[in-house]
């Protein structure tokens, strides 16, 4: 049963009949059923009609609440040579009646191959991702080893759900290596990442378009937008930025991943300002363990130590503690050598080159501080602002990205008000 072409939107990829399989656990059926996706670039699979045998089997994968739903497996061939591909279908709706048994199927993820006939509005071969809730101002294509790479974003998005902005990257030789689209997707993954950075929070990836010769591979994803929150780069301004991110990219050395970890904390959209700062610190300490392996754990040499607590240790036989007292005691003196979070701070904001009048030895106190009061009473401190302590852990976390993309130019400033800063 297909929908009534008068409801639906089909702009992105027109309504399309198709013949395949359903497939879950040990059960597999014929089906016929059609797909489309609107500018929204979510893909609708329309009402299904299934036999018994298939309702009653189908119906088993929606699981129970608190468990896994089993998986469905969804492919078919449409007439003109298309093809539907999903491992990651799932029951949204069940109706049975006089009229037959219906199914309603969403996915999280779905591919649709169309075989291609190249025009002169095409790109012979590139890979493009487009994004929800990206804002931006024409910024310069940038020449990649890889090809031609062009973000593209508008200067006016009315919510953050919109498909508003895409990254290309474009093939400018005669004929793709075979690892060409694997790299090119990793250049645009890691631009994208950047993105991400710069923008103040997620861009979901609606749409992943594929071009190859023969063919488009169209992945369609599910999710939403998310706002952006005090962005590192202006959307009029970000040009230079993304140069950064392709030449960062193209570095012999790795790209530490921790730092992508660090952002992924740092994009939190919470709205409990405690959830938000304890996130923060998680990235910072994120980068602590990662990218500066060198600072000292513990306050004391170990050698220093060590006679310390086996003194300490000692002591505990003369008070008559029983067997599990002493064990709790033993090893809560074993820890108290380990360094403190202020420690390691300095650590980082020496190896980064980090504003000493700004990330001084009281604001490091300040930002710890909060960090335990938080975890451990539940609550911030009542004699500090949450708020500018975020501002200074979100500005510590910023200059440690844009140091590790080499990145040198402007930015948005937030920790000691407002500012336009240039990293040179």
């Amino acid at each position: 049963m297909a929908p009534s072409n008068k409801t639906i939107d089909d702009s992105v990829y027109k309504m399309t009949s198709f013949e395949g399989k359903i497939s879950a656990a040990d059960f597999e059926q014929d089906i016929a059923f059609v797909a489309y996706a609107g500018d929204d670039c979510r893909l609708i699979v329309g009402p299904i009609q299934v036999s018994g045998e298939a309702y009653v089997a189908l119906s088993k994968c929606m699981g129970r609440p608190g468990s896994h739903a089993g998986s469905i497996t969804l492919t078919g061939e449409s007439a003109d040579g298309s093809k539907f591909s999903s491992p990651h279908m799932e029951i949204r709706g069940l109706q049975s009646g006089s009229e037959g048994h219906e199914i309603r199927l969403g996915t999280g993820e779905a591919s649709i191959t169309v075989p291609r006939k190249v025009t002169s509005k095409e790109p012979t071969v590139a890979l493009k991702l487009a994004l929800r809730g990206f804002k931006s101002f024409r910024p310069s294509p940038v020449q990649a080893q890889l090809g031609r790479v062009v973000v593209q974003g508008a200067n006016k998005v009315m919510s953050s759900d919109d498909v508003s902005g895409a990254i290309f990257v474009e093939f400018s030789g005669e004929r793709p290596s075979d690892s060409w689209y694997h790299d090119a997707e990793a250049l645009a993954e890691f631009v994208w990442k950047g993105l991400q950075f710069g923008h103040g929070g997620r861009l979901q990836i609606a749409l992943l378009e594929v071009y190859r010769p023969e063919d488009v591979i169209a992945t369609f994803y599910n999710g939403g937008g998310r706002p952006a929150h005090l962005p590192a780069i202006h959307f009029l301004d970000q040009s230079e930025f993304v140069a950064a991110l392709v030449a960062r990219f193209e570095c012999e050395d790795t790209f530490p991943d921790a730092v992508w970890q660090a952002v992924g904390w740092l994009n939190n959209d919470s709205s409990i300002d405690e959830v938000r700062y304890l996130t923060l610190m998680t990235a910072i300490e994120t980068i602590l363990h990662s990218l500066v392996p060198d600072a000292s754990s513990t306050l004391l040499r170990k050698t220093k130590f060590k006679p310390i607590r086996d003194a300490l240790i000692q002591a505990l036989a003369t008070f008559g503690l029983n067997h599990d007292e002493r064990d709790v005691l033993v090893s809560n003196i074993k820890q108290i050598n380990r360094a403190p979070l202020s420690q390691k701070i300095n650590a980082v904001i020496e190896k980064y080159g980090l504003p000493s009048d700004v990330f001084n030895q009281s604001l490091i106190r300040r930002l710890n501080k909060q960090r335990v009061s938080i975890v451990h009473q539940g609550k911030s401190l009542d004699d500090d602002n949450l708020w500018e302590c975020m501002l200074y852990a979100r500005e510590m976390i910023a200059l440690i990205v844009f140091s590790e993309l080499r990145y040198k130019g402007r930015y948005q400033s937030y920790a000691e008000g407002h500012e336009q800063r240039t990293l040179a």
